[in-house]
């Protein structure tokens, strides 16, 4: 059985990933002609990738309204996990005032990586 995901953002494409790496058959589709555009723009450009934040308390605090949702995501996928699976995906990363970037500071590395991911 296929496993459609619509919409190739952040969301999608970490869900594709995840869910073909765990052995899915996975079909990805994004209206524009560019897979992760806003992911691309995020950060100024460079891909915002993450926080370096990992204590949830403190997290949750700074987003009222998710932090139920929060909660849960931290404990599923934390920011250190976030960093160790880029990198384990060739996209070395670096730490900037509580973010994390592609060392590169190019958002494209970072969709060009999912869509060798989905070749």
């Amino acid at each position: 059985m296929k496993t459609l995901i619509v919409g190739a953002g952040a969301a999608g494409m970490m869900a594709a990933a995840q869910m073909s790496e765990h052995g899915a058959d996975v079909c990805l589709v994004e209206k524009n002609s560019i897979l992760g555009r806003k992911v691309i723009i995020s950060g100024g450009g460079r891909c915002n990738i993450t926080t370096t934040n990992s204590e949830i308390a403190v997290l949750m605090k700074q987003y009222p309204r998710g932090g139920r949702w929060l909660r849960f995501a931290m404990h599923e996928f934390d920011p250190e996990a976030v960093y160790a699976w880029f990198e384990g995906r060739g996209i070395p990363l670096k730490i900037e005032v509580r973010r994390v970037f592609p060392r590169s500071n190019k958002g494209t590395d970072v969709t060009e990586m999912f869509g060798r991911l989905f070749e």
